[in-house]
């Protein structure tokens, strides 16, 4: 079994909650998840987390926005492709 590593972990979070079609969401919408749910999921890791979502924002596989003070996060199209 292949062993993955905390920048698969949180694709693969990102990409559990990517919208499908069938529930009235485009297809191709991009659903962002607020910073908080990646540190919920990861709590053990946390220090790292944001540093760690910082170099995958650089490598082009998710993209980070701030919106009322809130961090959203969102797997991108290269991300997904990658996964």
């Amino acid at each position: 079994m292949p062993k993955f590593t905390l920048s698969d972990k949180i694709l693969l979070a990102l990409y559990q909650g990517s919208p499908f079609s069938w529930l009235g969401r485009p297809a191709n919408a991009t659903l962002y998840q607020p910073f908080s749910y990646l540190l919920k999921l990861f709590a053990e890791k946390a220090p790292s987390l944001r540093v760690l979502t910082d170099e995958l924002v650089e490598k082009g596989l998710v993209e980070k926005i701030e919106r009322e003070k809130k961090i959203l996060v969102a797997l991108t199209d290269l991300g997904k492709s990658r996964l």
